[in-house]
């Protein structure tokens, strides 16, 4: 199994619309998004840091997480692999966890400003499967 996963690592992902790399430009597009609402309903510049200090979180949890599972899946044991994940997930929750508090404790940044930018990855993952799966009907062929 971890020779298949390998496989497709190597083989890349270009079958997809779902690639790490359009994660992170539509999460960018997401972020650019909330600001540009923000400025419709007054305090646009907290909004924009907001965002920016979630959207900013966000890809670098992101990250982690990539490097995260590289080092589970090649661990070489199952125990390894464990607690490798368990120490990663609490820190990528302290992160979380962190941007959240100074959001609340700062009153020069929005906390719904932060949220969206924490959740800007989410919703770029759900938007590309959508896309995907629009795309897979039209042509009647699996992206």
């Amino acid at each position: 199994m971890l020779n298949q996963i390998q496989n497709r690592i190597d083989e890349g992902e270009e079958g997809t619309l779902i690639t790490v790399k359009n994660v992170r430009v539509f999460a960018v597009f997401i972020c650019v998004f909330a600001v540009l609402v923000s400025l419709f309903f007054g305090a646009a510049k907290e909004v924009a840091l907001g965002v920016f200090l979630g959207g900013a979180a966000a890809q670098l949890v992101f990250r982690q997480h990539e490097i995260a599972i590289g080092k589970s899946l090649f661990s070489g044991s199952e125990k390894n692999a464990s607690i490798i994940t368990i120490i990663n997930f609490i820190l990528r929750l302290a992160i979380r966890i962190v941007v959240l508090v100074v959001a609340i404790k700062n009153p020069d940044v929005s906390f719904v400003g932060a949220a969206l930018g924490l959740l800007s990855i989410s919703y770029s993952i759900c938007l590309l499967a959508f896309l995907n799966n629009l795309v897979s009907k039209q042509t009647g062929k699996e992206v």
